[in-house]
């Protein structure tokens, strides 16, 4: 991460900052490596020549991510080139038990040991809180 300071956010009274160079709309990340539902690992080339939205969370159980993930793969599902990525610090088990309980139909849940570097890695971050800001 370069440091550079992209954008201020404020959420329930606290401030944070963007670090890094956030891609520009149609750039291209690069790849990673994740982990799907059958224990298999995966990368960006799994989903060649589709359209991907990536969302990160800290995990599917948390109730502004299961929302987002109910509300993305709704609308996933009307668009035919789009693959929604889900990546979270959750284990492939608890990725599936979500998606069942849920009756999800696009969304691919991965796994990474460590989303924060995942997310860094495509380029982003969010840091700061706590106040001040």
């Amino acid at each position: 991460m370069s440091g550079t300071i992209v954008a201020k956010i404020r959420f329930e009274n606290s401030s944070y900052r963007t670090h890094g160079e956030l891609p520009r709309v149609g750039a291209h990340a690069p790849d990673v490596s994740l982990v799907n539902t059958k224990l298999q690992d995966v990368s960006f080339a799994n989903w060649m020549g589709r359209r991907k939205i990536m969302y990160i969370g800290i995990s599917v159980d948390t109730e502004v991510c299961a929302r987002t993930v109910i509300r993305f793969d709704e609308y996933a599902a009307s668009v035919d080139d789009l693959a929604f990525l889900v990546v979270s610090y959750d284990l492939p088990f608890a990725h599936k038990r979500f998606r069942e309980a849920h009756d999800l139909q696009r969304a691919c849940l991965l796994y990474t040991s460590d989303a924060a570097d995942e997310f860094c890695h495509v380029g982003g971050g969010v840091g700061g809180g706590g106040g001040g800001g």
